[in-house]
């Protein structure tokens, strides 16, 4: 059967490296590549058996991908993030995915469940028709480039499994909304010095449309209610900072700010789309109450949202119907 070699790039992991391990026992090689960690993470990680690749700090994870895979010594790789965990049995599962490969796969594109502390991120853009990355792959067959989230290259096919297939790397990627927060100003800061490394300037405007075109991709408040509106605005922020902090590497130039007018248009623009994901929730709310008998609460549902985000021709259009059915006493 196919050899397998589990590898990680950590810092400071102590808290999670040791349960990452676990869930890959079975594998047969595996290596930890450590950039200048100040905690345990390299004694537990040694502790369980681990061979351990030191590498200098660089901030962020992508430049220590090429190098900590070419210290792998099996054919198959699992790279996995100590706070992932693989799935009960997903070791054997992963075997046979590599037995069942043929030399025009290079790579399987796995499930990642994305949390939050103990909650399930549902959409938001983490959905699982979104989140399937190729984390398990031939080591011959793989090139990471080491700039910030650009994702890999393979010499043949990445097979992508469906969101029910009976293996995958649970994401434990914010511990706290403070936690998520503190990752959002570690990586805009890393993103703005890449963008002046290579000679991408930002301007205010990119930075308003980017933030609220971001903010409009991911608010999905009927998968992932207020934690959707949390997450969406944090993404809001973090594609501004992105922008601003170029900006700020370029000792703030004044030309190229937004008159008055065109930032209320921008904010404005920014109203609608939460406003209309507002007027939708409000609806499938109603349409819930309506169907238990609980007229009262829906028509109650449908005017909050008037009265908060204006009138929406189809939220207007629920609620006269539900008036009418309260006229007749229903």
């Amino acid at each position: 059967m196919p050899r397998i070699s589990a590898v990680l790039n950590v810092r400071n992991e102590a808290a999670h490296v040791a349960a990452c391990l676990a869930s890959c026992e079975g594998v047969e090689d595996v290596v930890v590549a450590d950039m200048e960690s100040t905690d345990g993470t390299v004694a537990i990680a040694a502790a369980a058996g681990a061979r351990i690749l030191r590498l200098p700090d660089a901030g962020y994870c992508e430049p220590g991908r090429q190098p900590a895979i070419d210290a792998a010594a099996e054919e198959w790789v699992l790279l996995i993030d100590a706070d992932e965990r693989l799935s009960p049995g997903g070791v054997e599962r992963l075997r046979a995915l590599a037995a069942a490969a043929g030399p025009d796969v290079s790579a399987y594109l796995l499930p990642c469940p994305t949390y939050l502390g103990s909650r399930l991120i549902r959409g938001t853009g983490w959905g699982l028709d979104v989140e399937r990355h190729p984390r398990f792959f031939r080591k011959a067959d793989v090139t990471w480039p080491s700039t910030i989230h650009v994702p890999p290259c393979f010499t043949a096919a990445a097979v992508d499994l469906p969101p029910d297939v009976d293996v995958a790397l649970k994401h434990l990627k914010f511990d706290s909304y403070e936690h998520a927060i503190a990752k959002f100003n570690r990586y805009t800061s890393v993103e703005a010095d890449e963008r002046r490394a290579a000679s991408r300037g930002s301007t205010p405007a990119e930075a308003i449309t980017d933030a609220v075109a971001e903010f409009g991709r991911r608010y999905s408040p009927d998968e992932d209610g207020s934690l959707s509106l949390a997450l969406s605005m944090g993404f809001f922020v973090y594609r501004f900072l992105t922008h601003m902090k170029t900006i700020e590497r370029s000792d703030w130039p004044s030309d190229g700010v937004p008159a008055e007018a065109s930032m209320r248009t921008a904010w404005g623009a920014f109203l609608d789309t939460l406003g209309a994901a507002e007027h939708e929730q409000a609806r499938a709310a109603a349409r819930y109450e309506y169907a238990r008998g609980r007229l009262d609460a829906a028509a109650a549902r449908l005017r909050q949202a008037v009265a908060c985000w204006g009138s929406d021709a189809a939220t207007l259009s629920d609620l006269a119907a539900i008036e009418m059915a309260r006229g007749r006493g229903h």
